[in-house]
């Protein structure tokens, strides 16, 4: 099957999905229907999801055909999710588990930061500013464009600079004194030979590590992965992250409506095909299916117009948005990723800091507290440091946001890598983001 000819049925078959379940999506702007709490919808969207992996399966883009299952295979692998995991080892060592939405006061899981692209002189120092921060429970990995000074081009180049990427990890947990935290390898080439090769209970990825497996929009997935998964679960990795449980990049789901069917059935493949145990996804319904039906461990919290964008430059409304969104994942038993976005050598262990203190102080809050707590911070934010009224749009645009055109600031502008400490201009913007949380209502010291 050609792809052009998978997308087009995908599509027929989520409306058709859509229909048969009478699933309907709230309006994104209703405050009052940002979580369903209606179990019944709840049940016919998590069924629409299994029915799409078994009347349509999931797509193999390189072979070019359709994986099939039944419903049977479906469910029972389901009913496999470990109800808790160890990452890390030794006095290191977390164990996680899927933290109930609505008041679970249970710690919040924390990745460190990274899944962005860093230069190689200061990929040495990196991980352990990011690994000492208490609270910071398992570090995704970085990316590298070049490595020992050439550009990386091909299979043995990137799979020489995958193990190299991974021992600076290791080495930086050993250097932070945690050196039995978990890493996730964040993927510097999705082909088989790459991700296999940072598998070194010394030097690289040990049992007790994870890393990111991740199925493409539209419900597809590859055979460098599928290699990828077999060998790891055989080494016993200890988990997998999906990184695209999200049904809004489904572009060919048609709908709000179809997003939700596109994100439970990709959620549920990323397990099925890759053993993804972790898995960020969304529209807010998925969060709550999941919840319902699995152990799956859930990342990144809610979506509503209160949460505000991360912005671009290092002042009090981009520490807001960490602030937020550990607020979101405290309340909604979520886990926290705060990936870098592609953005180079964007976040600092400056507001990892910051949103590893926000979380702590949120655990317990129910949802209708959460909610307007995170209204409370949108609404001051917008009277005391707005976001600018417009944003630029197309490919010049998107390729600048990354920075590699030198047109955004990065961590090094406002951090210092090896004394381990912001800039005296940052420290301000931290004390009045700090001060407008307390005023919203989050007891911070």
């Amino acid at each position: 099957m050609e792809e052009k000819e998978w997308n087009m049925a995908l599509f027929h078959k989520v409306q058709a999905l859509v229909k048969r379940h009478g699933i309907t999506a709230p309006d994104p702007n209703d405050r009052s229907k940002i979580v369903c709490k209606d179990n019944a919808m709840i049940d016919s969207a998590w069924q629409a999801g299994i029915d799409f992996l078994v009347e349509q399966g999931v797509y193999c883009y390189d072979t070019r055909r359709v994986i099939e299952f039944t419903e049977d295979e479906v469910k029972s692998t389901i009913r496999g999710i470990p109800e808790t995991l160890v990452m890390g080892e030794g006095k290191d060592a977390v164990t996680a588990k899927n933290k109930h939405m609505d008041g679970d006061n249970d710690p919040v899981l924390i990745c460190g930061g990274f899944h962005s692209p860093y230069r190689e002189d200061i990929a040495h120092l990196a991980p352990k500013a990011f690994m000492m921060i208490p609270g910071v429970d398992y570090m995704q990995g970085f990316t590298l464009k070049v490595i020992d000074g050439r550009e990386i081009h091909g299979t043995a180049m990137a799979a020489y600079a995958a193990r190299k990427k991974v021992r600076y990890m290791r080495e930086g947990a050993r250097k932070a004194g945690r050196p039995g935290m978990a890493i996730c390898h964040y993927p510097i080439s999705l082909e088989a030979a790459p991700m296999i090769a940072t598998l070194d209970p010394r030097n690289g990825l040990r049992p007790c590590d994870g890393a990111m497996m991740t199925p493409l929009p539209n419900i597809v997935v590859e055979t460098g992965l599928i290699t990828a998964a077999i060998v790891f679960n055989d080494y016993g990795l200890s988990f997998a992250q999906n990184g695209n449980g999200h049904g809004e990049q489904d572009s060919f789901a048609g709908s709000r409506e179809g997003y939700i069917v596109t994100g439970i059935a990709k959620s549920i493949a990323g397990w099925l095909i890759y053993r993804s145990n972790i898995t960020n996804m969304s529209p807010n319904i998925v969060h709550e299916v999941f919840n319902r039906h699995t152990n799956m461990i859930r990342v990144h919290g809610l979506r509503w117009p209160d949460i505000m964008r991360r912005g671009t430059q290092y002042n009090e409304r981009y520490l807001l948005y960490f602030a937020q969104k550990a607020i979101n994942c405290a309340f909604t038993g979520s886990a926290i990723e705060p990936s870098g976005g592609g953005r180079l050598e964007g976040t600092t262990p400056y507001e990892i800091e910051f949103m590893c203190e926000c979380a702590e102080a949120a655990r317990g809050l129910k949802v209708e507290d959460g909610i307007e707590l995170i209204s409370n911070i949108k609404k001051m934010a917008d009277e005391e440091c707005p976001a600018p009224v417009t944003r630029p749009g197309g490919m010049g645009h998107r390729v600048s946001r990354t920075g590699w055109d030198g047109s955004l600031p990065t961590l090094r502008d406002v951090y210092d890598l090896v004394k381990m400490e912001p800039s005296e201009a940052y420290k301000q913007e931290m004390d009045k983001a700090r001060r407008l949380v307390k005023a919203a209502g989050l007891d911070i010291n």
